[in-house]
């Protein structure tokens, strides 16, 4: 690469570095208030593990389509 190609090549990796990391951020920020909001309703209605199952409805946030409902939908019908 040139000198020009080599110097466009790092700011483009450097943005992209600060994309990925704002991005994860970002989403940790999310799931760690779904957690929050999870708990605190769990525990206010004194759902059995709450701790667990809020942790599980965080970590299940990250996916689209299934995520927190596959945690509430089954414990709404219960």
């Amino acid at each position: 690469l040139s000198q020009e190609g080599s110097k466009k090549m790092q700011v483009f990796s450097s943005e992209a570095n600060k994309m990925i990391f704002g991005y994860f951020r970002a989403y940790s920020f999310l799931v760690s208030l779904t957690f929050l909001e999870s708990f605190l309703g769990f525990t206010i209605i004194n759902v059995k593990y709450a701790f667990i199952l809020a942790l599980l409805s965080a970590i299940l946030d990250v996916l689209p389509i299934l995520g927190i409902a596959s945690i509430y939908i089954p414990l709404a019908i219960i």
